[in-house]
């Protein structure tokens, strides 16, 4: 798998700062942080083998969190240089809030987005009047499951219908939709939780379908990561990345 490189920043380990370097392949669920230590022979003990949680900030201001990271590779030094790289992988890390700070491992809820199951949910995002006219469909979503803590919802969006006459003098016209499966909490939790609960839901829908479903993109919203707009707060939807194996 080839990974991309995102930027050199800092991470914070054990209330020190160090340099690192991020690469990502978010199509396949690729993710590799190097961590550089100032040594060049530096004990294998240095850094842990597994760590919970790493904050990022790359100088170009993007941050992320990199959960349930692990020693992926040995270390290489370079004693001349007095450096050493540790590589971490990573099962997932959530990007695209303003403050590493006051981020916390809680969500409200988490919007799996997959494909290959529109017959089974029995929804979609348009309808067809008597006049054989296309619409928007407002009743594109249904609740699955509901208890005192938990609701899951199957809903489909699209593509936006043309809504003004350039925009049909074009070759082509084309309609996407996206199924989503969204899991909230009445209380928000980790994302573990929620990762436990989809993984569930994702079985027994194979098991109607008797095929594999592809998960293509998740995000997930917390009430501590919103955008202020007229005085009114806005959640803002975060970017999560699973590790390749966890998304299929």
């Amino acid at each position: 798998m080839e990974l991309g490189y995102q930027g050199s920043g800092s991470v914070e380990l054990n209330g020190k700062k160090r340099e690192c370097r991020l690469y990502l392949n978010e199509e396949e669920g690729g993710i590799l942080l190097e961590i550089v230590v100032n040594k060049g022979l530096p004990s294998t003990l240095e850094l842990p083998n597994r760590i919970t949680e790493l904050k990022v900030e790359l100088f170009n201001g993007a941050k992320f969190v990199l959960f349930d990271a692990y020693r992926s590779k040995g270390v290489s030094s370079n004693i001349s240089s007095s450096t050493s790289i540790f590589p971490f992988s990573a099962k997932y890390f959530v990007s695209g809030f303003n403050s590493l700070e006051k981020f916390t491992n809680k969500f409200k809820s988490v919007f799996f987005e997959i494909s290959g199951v529109m017959k089974w949910g029995g929804k979609a995002a348009y309808s067809i009047s008597n006049d054989y006219g296309l619409y928007g469909n407002s009743n594109n979503s249904t609740i699955i499951y509901k208890d005192e803590s938990t609701i899951i919802k199957y809903l489909v969006s699209g593509s936006m219908l043309p809504i003004h006459e350039d925009q049909l003098f074009i070759d082509k016209i084309e309609l996407n939709q996206r199924t989503i499966i969204e899991i909230e909490f009445i209380e928000e939790t980790s994302l573990d939780d929620f990762f436990d609960l989809f993984e569930k839901i994702k079985r027994l829908i194979e098991l109607t379908l008797v095929e594999e479903i592809k998960v293509h993109k998740i995000q997930g919203v917390s009430k501590l990561v919103f955008d202020v707009y007229d005085s009114n707060n806005l959640k803002r939807e975060l970017d999560f990345l699973i590790l390749k194996g966890l998304k299929n």
